[in-house]
């Protein structure tokens, strides 16, 4: 089996280009069409070639979670965003505690709630909140194996 090669940005702009250039009567087949677009797009982190887009809906913040959740792993972990069973590991040693990697996703989960009181509170926040309640998730799964 061929290893997985990505693609680069100039590749998935040439494909959105050949998604855009393609006609069909079919609503199910312009549908295919138009969600295999939004991907890519989603992939370039763009609303339309060369523009960068701004979160305005839902699926805006929780695509830009996926990217992030990527991007801060590659920078922190090498793969993922995946530091949080280190961290509850060493806080339980030092103050004779007993908390989940869970719980410890939770409690930023809460930072983030309380900063998004603020009468600063940045898009980030939402995007991080929504992030470290999917991994909360991700760790439960694990507890309940």
């Amino acid at each position: 089996m061929p290893a997985f090669k990505p693609l680069t940005p100039a590749e998935i702009e040439n494909i959105i280009k050949e998604l855009k250039s393609l006609h069909d009567e079919d609503a199910d087949v312009q549908n295919g069409y138009f969600l295999a677009l939004e991907k890519l797009k989603f992939l370039l982190g763009q609303n339309s070639l060369n523009e960068k887009r701004k979160p305005t809906l839902a699926e805006d913040f929780l695509q830009d979670g996926i990217r992030i959740l990527h991007e801060r792993g590659q920078g922190y972990d090498g793969e993922s965003e995946r530091s949080m069973e280190k961290i509850v590991k060493i806080f339980n040693e030092v103050f004779d505690k007993d908390i989940t990697e869970r719980q410890g996703w939770e409690f930023m989960v809460i930072l983030k709630l309380v900063r998004s009181a603020s009468k600063k509170v940045k898009e980030d926040t939402f995007i991080d909140k929504q992030n470290y309640s999917a991994l909360a998730a991700e760790a439960f799964t694990r507890e309940t194996k």
